[in-house]
C-alpha cells in the first residue's frame, strides 16, 4: 500500500512539475513574463485569458498610469502616444478588457493602486458597462489573481497558472506561423491580432447585427454601477489621484443603431448622470471636478464612408476598424486633445460640464437627424 501511494504521489509530482515547467518556459498566457521579453518567439493568443493576464502584467510593472475600459479603450488607446506627450520614462499600461463590467472596472481599479498608490488613470466610459441586467463577472475572471480591498495576494492565485495542464491550443500556438502576441508590452490589441481572418464589410455587418439585436436588447441602466463610480471618484479625489474621464468615440453609425435598438435617450441620460456623480463628488470635497470628455459626436472623423458591398474598394478604414472600435491613430489624437495639445482637429470632442451637458445632448440629437438624412454621403476625413 505504502508503494502504491509513493508510485501515486511521485507520479502526480512529475506531471505537476512538467506542467509548471512547460508554463514557465513557454509562459502561453504570458503570466509570469512581461509581455515582449520572452526569448521563446511564438503566437499567444492572451486575450483568451485577458483577464488574469492582465492582472499578472499590472503586478509586474506597477504602471503609473493606466487605461480603463473595454475593447474600444483596449484596440484604441495606445500607451506609446501618451508616451510622445509627456515626453518621460513614465511607465502606462492599458489594462482594459474585452467586456469589461462595471464590477470588473472596479477590481482592475483597486489592483492598480494596490500596486501603485500613486497612479494616474484615464478611464473610458461605454453605455454597455451600465447594464443592470449583464453579468457582474465574464467567465475568464479570477477572484484569486486580482488584490482584494486590504491589497492582499491569493498566494494560489498565480500558482494555479503555473500548474495549469497545458491545452492543445498552447501547444499548437508554439508551431504558428504568427510570432505576435495578442497585446503589446502597453497593452494595447496589436493590429495583427485584430486583422486575423478580418474582412471589413463583413466585420462591419457583424457588428451591426450584434449591437442592433444582442448588445443593447436588454439594457438597463445599473444605479449600482453609478454608484460604483462614484466610490472610485470620491477614493481618488481624496487621494488626490489624477483621473480623466472620457466617453470613446464609434463610428457615427452606431449611434444610428443605438437610436433604433434602445433608443438615443439612454444614452444621453447615462452622460448627464455622469457628469453629475463627478461635479457632486468634486462639490463635496470642495475640489475641482475630474475632466470629463466626451468623443462621442458627430465629426469628420466618425463619419468615415463605409464599404456598402464585399465588393467595395474601401479595403480599409482610416479611424475605425468598424464601427464600434476606433483605431489608435484616433486614440492618439484624443490623448492630444486631453493634454491639451493642438490638433488639426481641436474641435474633435469636448469637455462636459453640468454648464454644458444638456446642449451637448441636444446636439447630438440633431446631429443625428441630419445624419439620418444624409446617410450615403457621409464626410470622408481630411
Amino acid at each position: 500500500m505504502k508503494k502504491q501511494v509513493f508510485i501515486f504521489f511521485s507520479a502526480a509530482s512529475f506531471v505537476l512539475f512538467s506542467f509548471a515547467a512547460f508554463n514557465y518556459l513557454f509562459d502561453p498566457l504570458l503570466m509570469f513574463n512581461l509581455t515582449g521579453t520572452t526569448k521563446l518567439k511564438m503566437f499567444r493568443k492572451t486575450n483568451v485569458y485577458s483577464r488574469p493576464h492582465k492582472a499578472a502584467q499590472v503586478d509586474m510593472i506597477k504602471p503609473e498610469i493606466l487605461f480603463l475600459g473595454t475593447s474600444r479603450t483596449q484596440n484604441g488607446m495606445d500607451p506609446k502616444g501618451l508616451l510622445k506627450i509627456l515626453d518621460n520614462n513614465v511607465s502606462i499600461y492599458n489594462t482594459a478588457i474585452n467586456g469589461l463590467t462595471i464590477y470588473e472596472l472596479q477590481k482592475v481599479f483597486q489592483h492598480a493602486i494596490c500596486n501603485n498608490s500613486s497612479a494616474s488613470f484615464y478611464i473610458g466610459l461605454d453605455l454597455r458597462i451600465f447594464n443592470a441586467n449583464d453579468v457582474k463577472f465574464r467567465s475568464d475572471y479570477d477572484e484569486s489573481i486580482y488584490k482584494n480591498s486590504q491589497c492582499y495576494s491569493n498566494l494560489f492565485g498565480k500558482f494555479k497558472y503555473l500548474i495549469r495542464a497545458p491545452q492543445f491550443q498552447d501547444i499548437k500556438n508554439i508551431f504558428s506561423p504568427f510570432k505576435f502576441n495578442y497585446f503589446t508590452k502597453y497593452g494595447v490589441t496589436t493590429p495583427e491580432s485584430i486583422q486575423l481572418g478580418y474582412e471589413l464589410f463583413n466585420e462591419i455587418k457583424k457588428q451591426e447585427e450584434a449591437y442592433a439585436n444582442k448588445e443593447y436588447k436588454d439594457f438597463k441602466l445599473s444605479e449600482a454601477g453609478l454608484g460604483i463610480i462614484e466610490e472610485i471618484l470620491l477614493e481618488s479625489q481624496k487621494a488626490n489621484r489624477k483621473i480623466v474621464l472620457f466617453i470613446p468615440p464609434a463610428h457615427f453609425r452606431m449611434w444610428e443603431i443605438l437610436d433604433k435598438s434602445l433608443g438615443l435617450e439612454a444614452f444621453l441620460n447615462l452622460k448627464k448622470r455622469l457628469v453629475e456623480i463627478n461635479e457632486r463628488v468634486a462639490n463635496k470635497l470642495e475640489k475641482s471636478a475630474y475632466d470629463f470628455w466626451d468623443f462621442a459626436t458627430y465629426h469628420p472623423l466618425t463619419t468615415e464612408k463605409l464599404p456598402d458591398s464585399p465588393d467595395s474598394d474601401i479595403k480599409k478604414l482610416k479611424y475605425f476598424w468598424e464601427i464600434s472600435h476606433f483605431k489608435t491613430n484616433l486614440g492618439n489624437i484624443m490623448l492630444q486633445r486631453m493634454n491639451n495639445i493642438s490638433t488639426p482637429f481641436d474641435n474633435f470632442g469636448s469637455l462636459v460640464t453640468s454648464q454644458n451637458i444638456e446642449q451637448k445632448n441636444q446636439q447630438l440629437k440633431h446631429d443625428l437627424e441630419l445624419w439620418k438624412i444624409k446617410k450615403g454621403h457621409e464626410i470622408d476625413p481630411q
